[in-house]
């Protein structure tokens, strides 16, 4: 399903950070165990550090999943970090359906280097296997900017993935965003997109994932 795109802010080379531009990345099965890195060139003109993007992840698949990473983003205009993600989640399967849980936590900074936004999405959700080519997904997470009074969001996700060849998935998503008077985007499943206060946002979206 849909993942949470955490404390994108301002930074213009990840797209609601689930895409990266200009990345190279390359992961290694090890066992049950798999490990992914990838790295983006920021693209800015003299400075190929601006901008960039370095991310970490590490998944066990046994009996049970068990997953983390960590992801740090340029500021645009600068080589520190403008943005730092770190998560954890946990899949158990029961028959034909996976229960998940995870805890996202985003950290922005301003350029002098001083975190000036503190963001926490948990998140639970459910995917079902109606066929052995087919999972939909169903997704809650609650989206809270702690250092911005009411900078909250609830966030709901139905997805749609089919396995139409080996290596090409077709999928479906939709996202419904209930926020609070104070929220922006960064508390929500839009990343850096807009976002209306105290109202409900709908974005439906889909494509087709290929694996080489």
């Amino acid at each position: 399903g849909l993942n949470p795109w955490l404390a994108s802010g301002s930074l213009n080379n990840t797209f609601l950070s689930a895409f990266s531009s200009n990345s190279i990345s390359y992961s290694k099965g090890l066992g049950p165990v798999n490990v992914s890195v990838l790295y983006a060139l920021g693209g800015q003109v003299g400075n190929s550090s601006n901008d960039s993007t370095v991310s970490l992840g590490v998944t066990y698949g046994g009996p049970f999943t068990l997953s983390g990473s960590y992801m740090r983003e340029n500021q645009l205009a600068a080589s520190t970090k403008g943005v730092e993600k770190y998560s954890l989640g946990v899949g158990v399967p029961v028959g034909a359906a996976t229960i998940k849980a995870n805890y996202l936590v985003g950290k922005q900074f301003n350029a002098a280097g001083v975190e000036v936004n503190t963001l926490k999405m948990p998140g639970i959700g459910l995917d079902y296997k109606t066929s052995d080519k087919n999972t939909i997904n169903v997704s809650y997470y609650s989206g809270r900017n702690t250092r911005v009074a009411d900078d909250k969001a609830n966030n709901w996700i139905l997805s749609d993935e089919y396995a139409w060849a080996p290596n090409t998935t077709l999928y479906i998503q939709a996202a419904f965003i209930d926020a609070k008077a104070g929220a922006d985007a960064m508390v929500s499943v839009l990343g850096n997109t807009s976002l209306v206060q105290n109202a409900r946002t709908t974005v439906v979206n889909g494509g087709v994932r290929w694996n080489f």
